[in-house]
This record gives C-alpha cells, structure tokens and sequence, in this order.
C-alpha cells in the first residue's frame, strides 16, 4: 500500500514522457533543395534487410552478384530511414547524386546505383518513372565521361615506358608492400584485367574449386596462378600459369604467414567485390594508374614484336588484333 501511495504522489512531468517517446522513436529530418521531409521510424534497419534480402534470393545467382548488390544497396541507405521501394524517386536520385559527386568520372557508379533502385521498384511492384528518365539521362553522360577518360589516359600512359612500370614493381618489394607486388607481377607480366586479380591466396590444394581465382603456394618454389572467373573465359577457357619469380613466391610465403586469405579483402577480412576492384588497383599502381593503362604501356612497348603480342594474347584472354587496335598507342 506504501508503494501504490508512492505512485499516487508522484509528480506528473509531460517531458518525462516526452523523452521516452524520443527513447524509442527518431525524427529523422532530409533537408533537400527544394523540400524538407520527416520520418517517424523505428526498426528501420530490419525492415531494409528484408527488403534486400527478399530480392536477392529471386534475383541473385551468384556471389559476385549477390556482393555487387548489398554494396549498391548500403551505399544508397547509408543515411536513408526507410526501404528504397517507399522512398519517393526524387529523394533517391538526390541521395545518389550526393553519394557519388565526389568521383572524378561518377555517372558509371551511379548508373550501377540507378540500375539496382529500378530492379528493386520494379521487383515490388513501385513506380519508378523519375528514375527511369534519370538513367537515360545518365546514360548520356556516361558516354561523355568514358570519351574524357579515354582522351586523359591517352595523355598519362603516353608519358610512360614498360621500365617505369617495372622499377615500380621493384619498389613495391624493397619496402615490402607485398600485396602490391603481386598486383604489379600479374599486371605485368600476364597483362590480366582487374577481375584476374581478384584471388583466393592458400597453400592447401584442397582449398581450391572450378569459380575462383586461386594463388596456390604449391611448394616452396612454384606458386600456381589459377584463373576461373574472368572475363573472356567462355572463349578462353581456365588459364592455369606457373610462376618461379622468388620475389612473388616470397610475396606469398609472406601473405599466407600474416593470414591473408584474400588478395583483394576489405578492413574485416572478406573478399573485395568485383564492383569494387577497379578503385582497389590503382592504389598498388604507379601513379594511381588503371590496368588498361598498364596494358596500354606494355602494347605499346611491343610494337612490331608479333611474338610477344601472342604472348600478351593468351596470357590476357584477346586476340593480337583487339591489342593492336584498342591498346597500342602508336597505331
């Protein structure tokens, strides 16, 4: 009786209850150009994941996708509180345009943004006619991008020399970036595509499976290069290739003795997705450059030796004439 008397006396504080609605309730307020709009929400986050989750199990069929679609999808709802698919096109095409301005040539990026915001619309039913016309839109200015890149890397790689690319390599090692070394080796010495790089690193044979990418530390000697997944297989077919280089074997001892699983892996330890790579290289490169640019040097330096350029051709995956014609800057 004490206790309910207690109660009874107890002072009635409309900002106590206030403040407990705050407890388990946020405002969340998108300032825009032209709107303002508040969200009153809660369990945001699960209600997002179902919302990814149910679309990748009807619409992805393998890992690489499957991560190209989660990393699409957290870039966009980083700070959005609601599901994508009850989110006005208006305000997605903002939040976008925001998460990407920040890139020297963004359209490709947030063409790949676009195209999963469509799919998921799509998917559940949405009306998606704003962004359709964004895409076209951005579609247009991929295009212009693409020729800008073209003209600036014709500019950049025409400065440079396979001897550059090689001391490079050499100074990766000497201050023991060893993951860079690796990229530098197989760039260079295979002309492979951001894809190629994408491996599994192990010394356990029976780690090893027909999808991935694999550096398989074989003996103390030879490390084998296993190449599953990249982009001209279907014509190709797997590329297996031994390599003796004792710098790259050591490079490996060195990886595999730190547990590194991945070549390419994220601050957690995971596997990079494949969308990601092409960010990833240039920061193993000399001067950031890209690996079309590398392969572009090395095309270039081998004009007129027709032997090393079917050596290019079936270390890379193309013919002689594609090499001649899309990468060597003196045609």
């Amino acid at each position: 009786m004490e206790f309910v008397g207690s109660l009874r006396q107890t002072s009635y504080n409309p900002f106590d209850i206030y403040s407990y609605i705050l407890f388990l309730y946020s405002f969340i307020i998108y300032i825009y150009k032209d709107f303002t709009i508040i969200y009153l929400y809660s369990m945001t986050t699960d209600a997002q994941n179902k919302e990814l989750s149910d679309f990748i199990l009807a619409h992805s069929k393998s890992k690489s996708s499957t991560a190209t679609y989660k990393s699409r999808y957290k870039r966009i709802v980083r700070n959005l509180p609601t599901r994508i698919t009850d989110t006005s096109d208006k305000i997605l095409i903002d939040i976008i345009c925001r998460a990407t301005e920040d890139l020297d040539y963004p359209a490709e990026t947030r063409g790949g943004l676009i195209y999963l915001v469509i799919l998921l619309k799509r998917f559940y039913g949405v009306d998606f006619k704003d962004m359709n016309f964004f895409a076209i839109e951005n579609k247009l200015k991929i295009d212009d991008q693409r020729s800008a890149k073209k003209s600036v890397s014709f500019e950049t790689v025409s400065n440079y020399d396979l001897d550059d690319l090689m001391k490079h390599k050499m100074d990766t090692y000497k201050r023991k970036d060893y993951v860079a070394y690796i990229v530098n080796y197989l760039l260079i010495e295979y002309g492979v595509r951001n894809l190629d790089l994408n491996v599994i690193i192990t010394n356990d044979g029976g780690k090893m499976n027909n999808t991935d990418n694999f550096l398989y530390l074989r003996n103390k000697s030879v490390v084998t290069y296993v190449r599953n997944n990249y982009k001209t297989k279907s014509s190709y077919g797997v590329k297996i290739a031994e390599i003796r280089d004792n710098r790259f074997v050591t490079s490996m001892k060195k990886l595999i003795a730190d547990g590194v699983t991945f070549l390419l892996h994220t601050n957690d330890n995971t596997q990079l997705d494949d969308t990601s790579i092409a960010k990833r290289i240039p920061t193993y490169t000399l001067d950031k450059m890209g690996e079309i640019d590398y392969f572009k040097i090395i095309a270039t330096h081998y004009d007129g030796n027709r032997e090393m350029l079917e050596r290019y051709s079936q270390t890379r995956g193309t013919n002689v004439e594609t090499i001649l014609k899309s990468y060597d800057l003196k045609l």
